[in-house]
């Protein structure tokens, strides 16, 4: 999933009883279907959960809500927990063109 995607995910296109989310209309105007692998499926539902008991009057639609209650931002991830977690667990580019990125 790209993290564009990610960021315009809504709360009403993960399915967690088909264990499916829609990517609707990203790159080249396509939508589609990803499967959510268990362990996946699992962690997004305790997210979910935590994230209406936190947040339970957000005015916002997306599935991915930080504490200020609106949609995440791409700075957000670029400078924050994605960059941080990426040298945490030492993930490392493979090439300039293949990078974990959240850009």
């Amino acid at each position: 999933m790209r993290v564009g995607e990610a960021i315009r995910l809504d709360r009403n296109e993960v399915c967690f009883d088909e264990g499916v989310l829609v990517v609707w209309k990203s790159k080249f105007a396509k939508s589609r279907e990803l499967a959510l692998h268990e362990s996946t499926l699992g962690c997004t539902s305790c997210l979910r959960d935590a994230s209406r008991r936190a947040l339970p009057e957000s005015g916002t639609p997306s599935f991915f809500v930080p504490r200020g209650g609106a949609r995440l931002r791409l700075t957000a991830l670029s400078r924050g927990p994605f960059a941080h977690l990426c040298q945490k667990i030492g993930l490392k580019a493979r090439s300039e063109r293949c990078r974990p990125t959240a850009a």
